[in-house]
C-alpha cells in the first residue's frame, strides 16, 4: 500500500481548504473577533464594523448555518423581542486563529507607535502568545514541524 502524502490530498480534504471555505470572510473574521472581544448584539457589531446591515444579516446567518453562532432572544423592557449571537464550542475554538491572526498582523503590518490589540492574560495581566504544544506539552517550533495524512 502507498503512503499517502499531503499532496495527495484532493482539496475537498484538506484542511485549511475547508477552513478558509467556513471563515476565510473578512466580515466573519471581524464578526468573531468582536465575538471574543465580549459584543453580541446587531446593533454593536454594526456599529463596531461599519458593515451594512444587509451584509452583516447575511454573515450572521451564515455563521449560524455553518455552526459557529447560536441565536438567544432577549428583549429589553417596552421593546419587541431581539436576537443576540454567540459563539457556539466550535465558534470558540477559532480564537486560536483569530489571534494568531492578530499576532502575525502586530508583527508584520502594525507600524511602532501605532495603536493595536495585544492579549493578556487576565489573571495576571501578562502578555501571551500562542505556542506549538506537543501531546506530551512540550513547546515544538515551527522548523521542526512535518504533515502527514491520517483517518479521522
Amino acid at each position: 500500500m502507498k503512503k499517502l502524502e499531503p499532496r495527495d490530498l484532493s482539496r475537498d480534504q484538506c484542511p485549511v481548504m475547508k477552513t478558509i471555505s467556513t471563515v476565510g470572510d473578512r466580515w466573519i473574521l471581524l464578526i468573531l473577533r468582536e465575538c471574543f472581544l465580549g459584543f453580541k448584539r446587531f446593533d454593536d457589531f454594526h456599529d463596531n464594523l461599519g458593515v451594512s446591515t444587509s451584509v452583516l444579516s447575511i454573515k450572521l446567518n451564515t455563521m449560524i448555518d455553518r455552526g459557529l453562532l447560536y441565536r438567544k432572544q432577549y428583549r429589553n423592557e417596552g421593546r419587541r423581542s431581539r436576537f443576540e449571537y454567540r459563539l457556539t464550542g466550535m465558534g470558540w475554538d477559532l480564537i486560536k486563529v483569530v489571534i494568531a491572526l492578530m499576532e502575525w498582523g502586530n508583527e508584520h503590518l502594525i507600524k511602532k507607535g501605532e495603536p493595536t490589540l495585544d492579549i493578556l492574560e487576565r489573571g495576571t495581566g501578562q502578555d501571551t502568545k500562542l505556542q506549538l504544544i506537543n501531546e506530551e506539552g512540550g513547546r515544538t517550533d515551527w522548523y521542526e514541524l512535518k504533515l502527514r495524512v491520517i483517518e479521522k
